[in-house]
């Protein structure tokens, strides 16, 4: 015969195992002093930055949008 397993201490067992991944990536998110929060915004800044740098139509000023209607001649 198998074991006997109470319902209730499973469940509990299971949701303070997912409390305890919870509290864990929280701590990893939230438990950063200022500089470290700070140095991961500059970071984010400057990819952003240089992906935006090396996108094929930035800053083309004599691109022709598609959705411009022509002017009437008067």
């Amino acid at each position: 015969m198998g074991d006997l397993v109470n319902l209730n201490h499973a469940r509990k067992a299971r949701d303070k195992k997912a409390r305890d991944r919870q509290a864990a990536a929280n701590r990893m998110s939230f438990g950063r002093d200022k500089a470290e929060r700070q140095r991961a915004a500059d970071d984010q800044g400057r990819i952003k930055k240089e992906l935006d740098g090396k996108t094929l139509n930035a800053g083309d000023s004599t691109s022709v949008e598609k959705d411009s209607e022509p002017k009437p001649s008067a």
